[in-house]
């Protein structure tokens, strides 16, 4: 995780205490079933942070899996005031809105913020309710962002179309470091899309496409992202786990890795 050096830590903690009166503002007398819980995640993340002389990050969870702390998991009602508040008071740098219910109209929300915003680095959306709609507007988003370095997005629906949206942004954006998009129904298209732009790509360290819906006797994609491994010299960390690979698409891959000396980690478990 890198961090922004133009922005003070001083002034994100004096935000962040100032961000959960802020967000019960921007509720404007209209609380949802999970306001309480985001208003005592933010609060619990100052008392976390304020004594922290090493502090170089600002983690909100809002994770909707969080049985210890009571969690409401999120719906897309929610994205408007958070995202207001957090305009008014920027100070964080992860947000982790992973197993909620946010929908295609809750991340349109979410990426106006992302396009004003200049300190959020991880953005983690890991089985949410996202569709290739949804896609369209994150990928958008990235072509203009230049602070995220890390999108989450397994287990989200998007589809190839949803893919190739995202393929088309790396294409333009050349800060993000680690994008995940493991079980979310990749197939031939648009990971051969990825393995094209990954080719030129000079930012992208880490890639996760985890269980494509979709395989052939010539395995394709395993084939480009062969060719690709064999260009690629940025490239740490490659997740092709739970594709159905065979002999040929493991003897190509291992070929390729002959002639890359920068890959750390290749995934292609069963």
């Amino acid at each position: 995780m890198k961090r922004n050096s133009d922005v003070s830590t001083e002034l994100n903690l004096e935000n962040l205490k100032e961000l959960a009166s802020t967000y019960v503002d921007c509720l404007q007398n209209k609380p949802t079933p999970a306001s309480s819980f985001i208003s005592k995640m933010m609060r619990i993340e100052y008392e976390l942070d304020k004594n922290d002389d090493r502090l170089f990050a600002i983690y909100l969870k809002l994770c909707g899996n969080n049985h210890h702390l009571d969690a409401i998991r999120l719906t897309s009602v929610d994205l408007p005031p958070l995202c207001m508040a957090l305009s008014l008071k920027p100070c964080i740098t992860m947000l982790d809105l992973r197993y909620n219910f946010i929908k295609d109209e809750g991340v349109e929300i979410l990426c106006e913020f992302l396009n004003v915003d200049n300190l959020l680095e991880e953005l983690n959306l890991m089985c949410n309710d996202i569709t290739e709609k949804g896609a369209q507007f994150l990928a958008n988003s990235l072509k203009n962002n230049r602070n995220l370095v890390i999108l989450k997005m397994t287990g989200n629906p998007i589809g190839s179309k949803g893919g190739l949206y995202f393929a088309q942004a790396l294409q333009i954006n050349d800060t993000l470091e680690f994008i995940d998009l493991g079980e979310c129904d990749q197939d031939i298209t648009s990971c051969i899309a990825f393995a094209t732009v990954l080719k030129s790509n000079k930012s992208i360290i880490g890639i996760n496409l985890n269980r494509q819906i979709s395989w052939t006797l010539q395995e394709e994609s395993t084939v480009h992202f062969a060719d690709m491994l064999c260009i690629n010299k940025t490239l740490k960390e490659l997740h092709l786990a739970k594709c159905d690979m065979r002999d040929f698409g493991a003897a190509r891959l291992a070929e390729a890795m002959e002639r890359n000396d920068t890959l750390e980690l290749l995934d292609i478990s069963a």
